[in-house]
């Protein structure tokens, strides 16, 4: 049981983060970028590294806020993952009778952009009024 709690806590915080990012920068930063990023720079043999210093590390290489804001949610919280808010930003309606995608179009790109396959030359980046931006790391 504990196993899965922390499974699915794990996976329920990259959710969260990747969709904040996306959708906070406008498109601009991804879980994606950040870890091809994290293996540009980081990657070395025999290096262990901590959560915390994961998270540090990540933040260093997208946008701070999103990674320390989402891994204090998770240290902080007792119960189940949390993911409702992720599952929100995408677009995926939970029902009686199961889930649903919306017809959003800004949520179905940012379905198609996490499921995706990489591209090189990415789609414009979601229209998002609040979007934060971001400067090349």
């Amino acid at each position: 049981r504990a196993y899965r709690r922390v499974y699915w806590t794990g996976a329920a915080f990259f959710l969260r983060v990747d969709t904040r990012l996306r959708h906070e920068t406008g498109g601009r930063a991804s879980l994606d970028s950040t870890l091809a990023a994290f293996h540009e720079c980081c990657m070395q043999r025999g290096r262990r590294w901590s959560a915390r210093e994961l998270v540090e590390r990540f933040g260093q290489l997208s946008v701070p806020e999103i990674w320390q804001q989402e891994y204090r949610a998770t240290i902080d919280s007792l119960a189940e993952p949390v993911y409702q808010e992720a599952l929100k930003r995408l677009g995926i309606v939970e029902s009686a009778s199961g889930a649903r995608f919306s017809d959003d179009a800004d949520q179905a790109l940012l379905r198609e952009q996490m499921a995706g396959p990489p591209v090189d030359n990415p789609k414009p980046p979601l229209q998002n009024s609040n979007a934060a931006a971001l400067s090349p790391p």
